[in-house]
């Protein structure tokens, strides 16, 4: 089997390492794999999750050439939180300064539900360093959806607590792949509970920002990628309808939430067509 150029016969195991970037507000866990070399490419999660969900797409991305930085949003996986409740810039500034760290100048966005809106912001934040965004869902919704996000509140640690975690399973689980890998469950539970008192933290940014206004002052190009089983899927071709020009859209067909697990190689191979091809010199 081909895909892209690479022969996923061939593919070896890329090593995957984990560090930690010292910053202002504390540390920002990273997962890093590919060629130091190579084109960055940022993965930025959904939440409440991690750079965790990404472990299946990260080595297919690495065997393509791309130095791949996979982060934990402050306040998720084992990054330290923020100070302050923290909105959509902040989440862009504080992963500028970790790809300073890391000696990234430009680089292309790879995001996931609040992770797209975080590309988005950063796109917008700094053109000059950023190559194109592929965005998995974009929350793009109604007001009253933005204030149910932007007004969520953090978990209550009584005796209550197992409810809010078994609520949260039965709705995930809709969501799901039906008959998809049980540690994607799993995973997303372990992920969900480590998020603690901050688990809201990036809906309430994502409720509280104007992405009518964010997709409006792209420049870069960026790629909107969904699937029919996707919860924003109605919401990202909506905001297609009404975006710029360097704005293209990719329907995976019969896929959703769990994408990055359940067809990494095609996920991959898509996203790195569209990221090479932007940062291909104009002839």
């Amino acid at each position: 089997m081909k895909c892209a150029g690479v022969s996923v016969e061939d593919m070896t195991t890329p090593t995957v390492t984990k560090h930690y970037v010292d910053l202002e507000h504390g540390q920002l866990h990273v997962r890093l794999a590919g060629p130091d070399d190579g084109p960055a490419l940022l993965l930025i999660h959904q939440v409440p999750s991690s750079s965790q969900m990404w472990e299946a797409v990260i080595p297919r991305f690495a065997d393509r050439g791309h130095r791949v930085i996979a982060v934990d949003l402050p306040g998720y996986g084992m990054s330290d939180p923020m100070p302050t409740a923290p909105e959509l810039e902040d989440y862009a500034a504080v992963l500028f300064a970790a790809l300073d760290q890391l000696g990234v100048v430009r680089v292309a966005i790879v995001g996931h539900h609040t992770g797209s809106s975080v590309g988005v912001a950063m796109s917008v934040a700094d053109p000059s360093r950023v190559t194109a965004v592929a965005v998995w869902g974009y929350a793009m919704v109604d007001p009253e959806h933005a204030a149910v996000l932007a007004s969520e509140q953090p978990p209550v640690f009584d005796d209550t607590y197992v409810d809010d975690v078994a609520d949260w399973w039965h709705r995930r689980k809709r969501w799901a792949t039906p008959g998809n890998d049980g540690w994607v469950m799993a995973r997303s539970l372990m992920e969900y509970v480590v998020a603690g008192h901050h688990r809201p933290d990036g809906h309430n940014a994502v409720g509280r920002a104007d992405h009518r206004a964010l997709l409006d002052a792209v420049t870069v190009p960026v790629l909107f990628l969904t699937g029919d089983r996707e919860m924003l899927d109605a919401d990202t071709r909506s905001a297609f309808e009404v975006a710029p020009p360097s704005v293209e859209l990719y329907g995976f067909g019969d896929e959703g939430i769990d994408i990055a697990d359940d067809i990494p190689e095609r996920f991959a191979a898509v996203v790195h067509e569209f990221v090479a091809k932007a940062a291909a010199p104009v002839a």
